[in-house]
């Protein structure tokens, strides 16, 4: 994560930016990454409609996608896009762009607005309305949006509406979860994001109220300064130490790029342009090219730019972390982070929270079980040795499931009957509730000593115990001769575990190994 150490260091010592984020850090707690980030990006409304820097081929113009990324409800980056956004209304509404509902609605919006910012508080649900239908081809379209390519459509040989110019930067809000969800691999490798400046923070300081500070009016009218300036060509970078640093810094984050995962490769391969269009909006902010004249890159300039880029070089390695490669690896990491490294999750918790349907989530945890990431458990109610005074409340769990073909339920008359008829049949008795773990402290179970399963029978002695309540008795029952021994599988959480008897609260629920482990164990009866 990005901390505001970083930011302080990476701000230039004076101009309208640095100004920016101050103001804005009184305003609300947001990090102040995500001030550089929004800053910037109304930078780039004040910059002449033509202003570029030389590079190559071709000029880098200076619109700009930014994105900011932190947890939800949390990280207040809805808070840092609307304060900017209101900078921007206050001076220049003209510029501000609305929310396209569709690719021909933002082709249409380009055609009246060529130069226009939009803000994405909730980009996470346009990356989810952009998976599908007629939202569908909205990433391509902004690709070449951020590249300035010309929009329009000819139609018999005539181009109508045709934009041949357009400048349009977006700033948007994105949680992580959101983004390894409705992104595909395609979207980091192809391009899209490769486009972005990333900015992953959290927040550092917390205000229960904040303080705020006057100068928004200033700030607003510091922009429309620098928009009505004259600005003179840019010749690129300075010859000498600035290509040099330049240089120097390419070949860096090109072996960063190549030793990167794949789906952050291309964010990376990004970054030296992305420096290049900052370092053209400092030389705004600082006034190098506000002298209607001629003018060059400045060393300064460039490695404010540069130290800038290198937090969203951070960002992307970060959050690449969490990227999967497919569907397949986004679902399967969506149910492993819901197993709680702790406590057993239910498989309805998992069923629920991932969002995904039962039969999807079921093939997840088989994948899961074969390759001994999780383990399955089955939460059964039993005590184990506490120190003098210690009260544990907590389900505790076994660490392996095996295959069972009976299972009994210690509960009422009614289910007690029901299950020893089905047991007395062969057929196999849910036991309790099955669940996930990743906690390998836990003891695997042991065959143990063989168990008398007993109904006990009521008497005047044990009336007001377990008389007639259908609960097993370890102690003094004698065993059905429909049923005789069964092995039973011992519940165990360390060495110092036991298995309460019938006295004793509350009683497990009692799992039977398979058919064929019967009279494999010699050790005589458990009770």
């Amino acid at each position: 994560m990005l901390s505001e150490q970083q930011v302080a260091e990476a701000l230039p010592e004076k101009g309208w930016l640095r100004q920016y984020v101050e103001w804005a850090s009184q305003c609300t707690d947001a990090p102040k990454a995500y001030h550089i980030g929004t800053g910037l990006s109304l930078l780039s409304m004040a910059a002449p409609i033509d202003y570029n820097v030389p590079f190559g081929a071709g000029p880098i113009r200076c619109n700009v996608f930014i994105l900011l990324v932190g947890d939800s409800r949390v990280a207040r980056k809805t808070q840092a896009i609307k304060l900017g956004a209101s900078v921007l209304r206050n001076g220049m509404e003209e510029f501000v762009g609305e929310e396209p509902g569709s690719p021909q609605g933002l082709e249409a919006s380009i055609r009246k607005k060529p130069k226009q910012i939009l803000f994405y508080e909730e980009f996470g649900e346009f990356l989810a309305k952009a998976e599908e239908g007629f939202m569908l081809p909205m990433k391509t379209l902004l690709t070449r949006v951020y590249d300035c390519s010309p929009q329009g459509k000819a139609l018999s040989k005539e181009v109508r509406g045709e934009v041949k110019n357009p400048r349009v930067s977006v700033l948007g809000g994105s949680a992580p979860e959101y983004l390894e969800r409705h992104t595909e691999p395609t979207d980091w490798t192809g391009g899209f994001f490769s486009r972005f400046l990333v900015f992953n923070a959290s927040r550092e300081r917390t205000y229960t109220i904040p303080p705020g500070a006057p100068g928004m009016d200033d700030l607003s009218t510091g922009l429309m300064t620098i928009k009505n300036r004259p600005i003179g060509p840019c010749r690129g970078l300075e010859p000498g130490r600035v290509r040099a640093m330049w240089d120097t810094y390419y070949q860096q984050q090109e072996g960063m790029a190549a030793q990167a995962a794949r789906a952050t490769s291309g964010a990376l391969s990004g970054a030296p342009t992305n420096a290049l269009k900052i370092a053209g909006l400092l030389a705004l902010d600082d006034g190098t090219a506000l002298m209607n004249m001629p003018w060059y890159i400045q060393e300064k300039t460039l490695g404010a730019a540069i130290k800038i880029v290198g937090m969203h070089s951070q960002s992307v390695l970060e959050i690449g972390d969490t990227l999967a490669e497919s569907r397949d690896m986004r679902d399967r990491r969506t149910v492993l982070r819901l197993i709680d490294t702790v406590e057993p999750t239910p498989l309805s918790m998992i069923v629920n929270k991932s969002k995904l349907l039962s039969r999807r989530v079921t093939e997840i945890l088989s994948s899961l079980l074969t390759e001994q990431t999780i383990n399955a458990v089955n939460v059964n109610q039993f005590t184990r040795n506490l120190a003098p005074g210690e009260v544990d409340t907590r389900p505790q769990a076994v660490t392996r499931v095996i295959t069972l073909s009976t299972t009994v339920r210690t509960l009422d008359d009614d289910l007690y009957d029901a299950d020893m008829r089905k047991v007395a049949e062969g057929k196999s008795v849910v036991l309790g509730q099955l669940a996930y773990s990743t906690d390998e402290s836990i003891a695997p179970p042991s065959v143990s000593k063989e168990l008398k399963v007993v109904k006990p029978t009521s008497s005047a002695g044990d009336a007001g115990d377990n008389g007639g309540n259908g609960k097993i008795d370890r102690t003094n029952g004698t065993a059905q001769p429909e049923l005789g021994l069964l092995p039973m599988l011992q519940l165990q959480v360390g060495p110092s575990a036991t298995v309460t008897d019938a006295t004793s609260a509350p009683l497990p629920l009692l799992t039977f190994v398979p058919d064929d482990a019967v009279g494999n164990s010699a050790n005589g009866p458990n009770g």
